[in-house]
């Protein structure tokens, strides 16, 4: 719970795009294990699947952060 919480401040306060990535990895890490805790088929089907969803949106953003960590000159 400690580490979730950490993890969502060093989201607000990071000052680095790179620093933001790291600490949202961390929190979709978290979530999957707060998700999941409990011992039930149910709630492992929804950590998975929220597992997932983050997973998808995480590549999403590291695309969108190589794409504009590209200097702007160098697409012709």
């Amino acid at each position: 719970m400690y580490l979730f919480l950490s993890a969502m401040f060093g989201i607000v306060f990071s000052n680095n795009l790179m620093w933001i990535y790291f600490f949202w990895e961390i929190t979709t890490l978290c979530s999957f294990l707060l998700i999941g805790y409990k011992n039930d088929k149910a709630s492992q089907e929804s950590a998975f699947r929220a597992l997932i969803m983050n997973l998808l949106e995480e590549l999403c953003s590291l695309s969108a952060l190589s794409i504009c960590t590209i200097p702007p000159r160098s697409w012709n």
